[in-house]
């Protein structure tokens, strides 16, 4: 699994980090950090990939059974299609271990919920990854 550290505190050893990391929705936007909120990056040419922005996924280790929900708050290359979390999506999943430089291995499965919508909170992260955990439990507990 590739690691996202844009928005991070730090660039947690990545090349391609980037400082600011802001999820635009309805014309506002909310910080999501890679260390701090779990999100999904998800190709640009993922079919409708700008309605899939906001909406909520579950990234589960079909080795250990562990799930993680997320937002898809970012966009990434067609090149390196599905698979790439934020840093604390991994450390949902129990990878501390991940880095800018290493993610996990395994089997993995991302799934998003189309219409599935995380009400607008103020920038509040913890508020922001309660939303995402209760919204992700009703599509898929």
């Amino acid at each position: 699994m590739r690691i996202c550290t844009d928005g991070a505190s730090r660039s947690y050893g990545s090349k391609t980090y980037q400082k600011d990391m802001a999820l635009w929705q309805n014309g506002r936007s909310i910080k999501t950090p890679a260390d701090e909120v779990a999100y999904i990056v998800i190709p640009t040419n993922y079919p409708k990939y700008k309605d899939m922005l906001g909406c909520v996924g579950m990234i589960e280790d079909k080795s250990t059974g562990k799930k993680a929900y997320a937002i898809v708050a970012e966009g990434g290359a067609k090149k390196n299609g599905m698979g790439e979390v934020s840093l604390k999506a991994a450390w949902d999943l129990g990878y501390t271990d991940a880095s800018g430089t290493s993610g996990p291995t395994g089997d993995f499965e991302i799934t998003v919920f189309p219409g599935s919508d995380v009400p607008w909170p103020p920038n509040d992260v913890d508020t922001l990854n309660a939303m995402i955990v209760e919204e992700g439990q009703k599509w898929r507990p």
